[in-house]
């Protein structure tokens, strides 16, 4: 996950394909600054994925972006709250993604996803490493092979996520008693 320069980390970069006029981009999911491939995302850009669709003819709308990359199980150690690893799943359709998740059809699922035990039936074809829910924290998240591997921010972020979600469950065996 890369965050963008401008939004202070509150916004996210993705990787999408413009598909009508085939042009790869990155783009900011908070400001919408859209940085060209080979652009230097680290730089604050001065363009809008808005300008870009218009100046291209086309609608202003996510139906004419898809975002590119691969999506990876990845885990941290409950105990230790550190990264503990991540496999690629190989295949997997966005729309299983959505539906598991509970999202919307046009829903691009750029984010970080909780695993619940619940989803493992429909994600074992997909994983190819043993899963224990005592001791690791799953997650899966959309890497846009920007350098092929988690960066330092992104991996904080899901550290707090991680967190966040161990401190529900905590909560949730609490009630459950």
């Amino acid at each position: 996950m890369i965050f963008c320069p401008r939004c202070e980390g509150n916004g996210v970069v993705t990787k999408y394909l413009v598909k009508r006029i085939h042009v790869c981009v990155y783009n900011c999911d908070e400001c919408d600054m859209v940085w060209r491939e080979g652009e230097d995302i680290s730089q604050i850009s001065h363009k809008s994925l808005d300008d870009l669709l218009e100046k291209n003819g086309l609608e202003i709308s996510m139906s004419e972006i898809e975002p590119l990359g691969d999506y990876w199980l990845i885990w941290f150690n409950r105990s230790t709250e550190q990264f503990a690893g991540k496999q690629k799943l190989a295949n997997i359709s966005r729309d299983l993604l959505r539906t598991l998740f509970g999202k919307e059809s046009d829903d691009q699922m750029i984010y970080v996803y909780t695993v619940r035990r619940k989803y493992l039936h429909d994600l074992e074809p997909f994983i190819h490493v043993p899963v224990d829910f005592s001791k690791y924290a799953y997650f899966i998240e959309l890497d846009e092979n920007i350098g092929g591997k988690i960066t330092a921010e992104s991996e904080n972020y899901i550290r707090d996520f991680a967190q966040a979600i161990a401190k529900a469950d905590a909560a949730d065996r609490k009630e459950s008693v």
